[in-house]
């Protein structure tokens, strides 16, 4: 049974926004922790809380659904991330 959203994406906070483009690039917890001088347990606490306004389970899914909705856009994936892009002519 999917989660569904509590909020919209208007209700994420700047912290939140600046997480999911960490997580979306690829980073760890660790990574974006120490990175910004926090607790890994912070950056838990973050990733937990988007799950849950965003509805989504993994990691993945977070991503999948930030790039689906317009919250971070496919340039800050790494390059290796990303699918080709196909030309429908």
């Amino acid at each position: 049974m999917p989660l569904e959203p509590i909020g919209q994406p208007q209700s994420l906070t700047p912290r939140e926004r600046q997480v999911l483009i960490q997580v979306a690039r690829g980073a760890s917890l660790t990574e974006i922790a120490r990175e910004w001088a926090i607790s890994t347990k912070t950056v838990r606490n973050h990733v937990s809380h988007l799950y849950e306004k965003l509805g989504v389970k993994t990691r993945a899914g977070l991503v999948l659904h930030a790039l689906s909705h317009g919250l971070v856009g496919p340039e800050v994936m790494p390059r290796h991330y990303r699918l080709p892009v196909l030309n429908a002519s």
